[in-house]
């Protein structure tokens, strides 16, 4: 099911050079970084999940009735995208078109994926079931994420020119998308035959099982343009997980920082 809950922040706030905080302290040397508080619609609290290359931002923001909507930052300036016609909205992803992707409540209080483009808010709709949600667009606004059958498990989905697929799973009763590339390909988990869940990835109408680190399940959350993935695996024994790449199909344990998990 879809975890809606994430760590509490006053503000929400963009660095545009985030990912240059994980560098070696002598790759950051002399390296100035900006903080810019992005604000909210009114209420305490905002938070900022998907930022484009330049620099547009999308995530959920508090206003004064205590609900949140989904927004999209730019150029100093916080839009509110409104919902489809629920209490609250949150932007998971923004492609380099301005494109937004996340979820929505609808009127009757169950959840929607939505695609938002051009000023209008998309409903992405179900499998027959109560709730869906959008986690990864890429550049040409084809969306991946998890949808509720008419039996209450949960799909993986591709949105792409009008129309959801439902990508099934590899043998289980579920699966959800949680990357996508510019060549279409997805990734996410998927659960088995076995009722274990495994990464996979959907290419060209096939869903590949990635297998594990030795534990019994694994779990991936992005995936590069030339099919490289990443995410977690229990190893053997199933008590620890550590983070993974799979690559050239192999999946390589990246290990710790010293830790027992990763």
């Amino acid at each position: 099911m879809q975890t809606t809950s994430v760590a509490r922040l006053q503000w929400a706030i963009v660095c545009p050079m985030l990912l240059a905080s994980f560098l070696a302290p002598s790759a950051r040397a002399g390296v100035q970084y900006n903080l810019t508080d992005l604000g909210t619609f009114g209420g305490a609290t905002s938070y900022g999940f998907g930022i484009n290359s330049f620099g547009q931002v999308t995530g959920a923001a508090y206003n004064s009735a205590n609900t949140f909507d989904a927004y999209l930052y730019s150029n100093g300036t916080m839009q509110n995208l409104g919902t489809l016609g629920g209490d609250h909205s949150e932007g998971r992803a923004i492609n380099d078109a301005g494109q937004v992707i996340g979820w929505s409540y609808i009127s009757d209080g169950s959840q929607r994926a939505f695609l938002y483009s051009n000023g209008t808010m998309q409903n992405l709709g179900t499998f027959g079931g109560n709730r869906s949600y959008a986690y990864a667009m890429n550049s040409a606004g084809v969306v991946t994420g998890g949808s509720q059958t008419s039996t209450g498990a949960d799909h993986a989905f591709v949105y792409a020119n009008g129309s959801v697929t439902d990508i099934g799973t590899p043998g289980g009763t579920e699966s959800s998308g949680f990357g996508i590339n510019d060549l279409g390909q997805v990734t996410g988990w998927a659960y088995t035959s076995g009722n274990l869940y495994h990464a996979f990835i959907y290419d060209n109408g096939t869903m590949q099982d990635l297998g594990t680190l030795g534990g019994n399940q694994s779990y991936a959350n992005a995936i590069n343009s030339v099919g490289q993935v990443t995410g977690m695996s229990y190893i053997s024994g199933n008590t620890i997980t550590h983070a993974f790449l799979y690559s050239n199909g192999f999946m390589q344990d990246l290990g710790t920082l010293g830790g027992n998990e990763s």
